[in-house]
């Protein structure tokens, strides 16, 4: 379960799907289908781990958007928007002059909205490796992260979660396996070292089962975001 689970806080990297997922989210919103563009989303977030350049990050910042405003979150499509023009001031978009109004609207209420940068440690910011940070979502070093209004993934928060939960039940079973040896040792003696030592393999053993299936589930849940 640990190599598992180190596995999985590397997590996909493939940008062969990656551009593909993007498409498919900008498809889906043109489509309206909601139901494609959360799936291709989910997807696409999996992916973004990977290296990337200030136009595949604004690109994926205007995915964000897209799934926001097919839900009608349109302030929160709008700190997407300004996470694209973050990530790269230049690029142009077909999906932003589609002809819908809402997106172009929404679009132009994003340029008029000015980005604030403040100093940080120097890190990778959309790319580049910059020693600033915008009061938007951006994709820092395998993850996505950002200011006020940003609505970054939760998968890898669950995968350092889920891991600490695989260390824990790793402890918990080799307490129950070292409990459990005391338990043969005095089994056929007194009580009152026997059921001490009996009462604690249980609980040992219960509690790295739970801890297991808990740690399995938050693994589960974080590639489902």
């Amino acid at each position: 379960m640990l190599v598992l689970i180190a596995s999985a806080l590397a997590g996909p990297c493939d940008q062969s799907v990656l551009g593909p997922a993007l498409t498919a989210v900008e498809n889906g919103y043109l489509n309206g289908n909601a139901d494609a563009v959360n799936s291709a989303m989910r997807t696409a977030r999996k992916e973004i781990k990977c290296d990337v350049t200030p136009d595949v990050a604004a690109r994926f910042h205007r995915a964000n958007a897209l799934q926001k405003a097919i839900a009608n979150d349109w302030a929160t499509a709008e700190v997407h928007l300004r996470a694209s023009i973050a990530a790269a001031p230049l690029a142009r978009s077909p999906i932003l002059e589609s002809g819908d109004p809402r997106i172009t609207l929404a679009w132009q209420r994003a340029q008029e909205t000015p980005i604030v940068w403040k100093p940080a440690k120097t890190g990778m910011v959309n790319g580049l490796e910059l020693a600033i940070r915008p009061d938007v979502p951006y994709i820092g070093d395998g993850s996505t992260g950002g200011g006020s209004g940003g609505s970054s993934s939760a998968g890898p928060a669950l995968r350092w979660a889920a891991l600490g939960g695989a260390v824990l039940t790793a402890g918990l079973y080799g307490g129950a396996l070292a409990s459990r040896s005391k338990y043969e040792r005095v089994k056929g003696g007194p009580s009152s070292e026997v059921l001490p030592a009996y009462h604690t393999t249980n609980g040992l053993f219960f509690g790295a089962v739970g801890t297991g299936i808990a740690s399995a589930g938050l693994l589960g849940v974080s590639f489902a975001l």
